[in-house]
């Protein structure tokens, strides 16, 4: 099979219709293409000023535990003497009610000491880190200065027993 000397004659008009359906089609994709280029990012859940507040508070440093504990444990104690002296104050008929709530006053007094001594221990332990950094780093003048600092809280400590 041979191909036709002269190929089928085509009518200019529609080459013409064809350029334009083709111009009319490119015309519409690029529209719709440039319509999603131009579409703004929508968040679809955007976050809460609640979770956000949450998000930076969590990156924060946390207060240390142990001044809190220190605090509460001594407000808890002191609490136990004033009611220990409140006992003591009440008349002498009473006598037999008044040693069965000092024995349990004192119990608790006795467990507030081991707790204390506990935060006691972890003081120090801190105290001592904090002072091997500054010896390691050849800082003896803070090395002094937080000498000075263990001896005065360890005097404090001295005072609550």
């Amino acid at each position: 099979m041979s191909l036709p000397a002269h190929p089928l004659p085509v009518h200019p008009l529609s080459v013409h219709r064809a350029c334009k359906s083709v111009a009319l089609i490119c015309g519409i994709l690029l529209g719709v293409s440039a319509s999603f280029a131009r579409a703004e990012h929508a968040d679809p859940a955007p976050l809460s000023d609640i979770v956000v507040q949450k998000l930076v508070r969590d990156r924060l440093p946390q207060p240390d535990p142990l001044p809190q504990a220190l605090s509460r444990h001594l407000d808890e104690a002191a609490s136990l003497l004033r009611e220990v002296e409140q006992q003591n104050a009440r008349p002498e008929t009473e006598a037999a009610e008044r040693e069965t709530v000092l024995q349990a006053k004192r119990m608790l007094l006795s467990s507030k000491r081991a707790e204390l001594e506990t935060v006691r221990t972890e003081a120090r332990t801190r105290l001592a880190a904090t002072r091997a950094r500054f010896a390691a780093l050849g800082l003896t003048g803070k090395v002094e200065e937080w000498d000075d600092l263990a001896s005065n809280v360890e005097q404090r400590f001295d005072r609550v027993e």
